[in-house]
């Protein structure tokens, strides 16, 4: 739930102002692989809803991504601990 209030809340920033939304490096990421090539409708505010859903998905990947390898560490260090409690 929260990563779905994150998305949301970072849509409207996103259509608000989409210059002042992302950093240059994600700029720059986004254009080389042509993100947002399928948001070009020559409607503005069409363009940006569309290219804030983009990079809406790619950020909850990204934190999904994260989290994963949290759960792997701990998981790591809960065998650790199993192993030296049958030992």
């Amino acid at each position: 739930a929260n990563i779905y209030k994150q998305g949301n809340s970072y849509i409207s920033d996103f259509t608000s102002n989409p210059e002042g939304a992302l950093s240059s490096q994600a700029k720059n990421l986004f254009s080389k692989y042509g993100a947002f090539d399928m948001c070009n409708t020559g409607y503005e505010r069409n363009d940006n809803l569309c290219k804030a859903r983009i990079v809406s998905t790619a950020a909850s990947i990204e934190q999904g991504n994260e989290i994963n390898k949290q759960l792997s560490s701990a998981m790591s260090q809960i065998q650790s601990l199993s192993s030296r409690i049958e030992a």
